[in-house]
């Protein structure tokens, strides 16, 4: 039993780690079959169509926009729950060099969600050098992964920016920075005057009715 769990514990170490090594710090994209975030983003981009095309009378457009950065929080919690549960297997196969030895797996998972995002409640103690270097692994790993993650989201700011100004540039040509000046031009845009819609030109105030 300790071999399986310490076996699947490197295992799914070694996809979550390599899926965050691709993502985040290779600059290009890199496809590949042991991909966590692969069939992550793609799964949830395939609901989230099919959900539109089921009811195309309704606008999706806020959901499609708010996809990019909900996938990405959501690969930052995908990446720490495949981290802690590694870990947590690596540490039930080595829980005869904890104290108080974790009775299940479930208590080990515990332990290795508690030094991964290093809050250390002193509860369960390393006492073997093995656990002690697997702890601070863990440590190590937890604040490196959450550390990438939040350098990927600025990254990943600016895209959003420059997709919005490119955004505003097809509708109302190029435009430099945001600027609270734009709102009525993006109003009258997205929302034309019913003389537009209706193609009457505009009514000009006569000088009587000026008087």
């Amino acid at each position: 039993m300790e071999l399986i769990a310490f076996g699947l514990g490197v295992l799914l170490l070694a996809v979550a780690f390599w899926d965050l090594f691709e993502t985040i710090v290779v600059p290009r994209p890199t496809p590949g079959w042991f991909r966590l975030g692969r069939y992550l983003v793609r799964g949830s981009w395939r609901v989230l169509r099919s959900v539109r095309d089921g009811n195309p009378n309704r606008s999706y457009d806020r959901a499609l926009g708010l996809f990019a950065p909900a996938a990405t929080v959501a690969l930052l919690v995908t990446w720490l729950a495949a981290l802690i549960v590694g870990y947590g297997l690596l540490m039930y196969a080595l829980r005869d060099e904890l104290q108080p030895v974790p009775p299940d797996l479930g208590t080990a998972i515990y332990f290795a969600a508690t030094s991964l995002l290093t809050i250390g409640f002193g509860d369960i103690v390393a006492v073997g050098a093995p656990a002690r270097v697997l702890i601070i692994t863990a440590a190590v790993g937890g604040l490196g992964a959450v550390a990438l993650v939040v350098t990927f989201l600025f990254s990943l700011y600016g895209s959003y920016q420059r997709r919005e100004a490119q955004v505003d540039g097809s509708l109302l040509g190029p435009a430099q920075t945001y600027d609270l000046s734009l709102l009525p031009r993006r109003i009258s845009v997205i929302h034309p005057a019913p003389s537009v819609l209706t193609g009457d030109a505009p009514r000009t105030e006569t000088g009587a009715e000026r008087r």
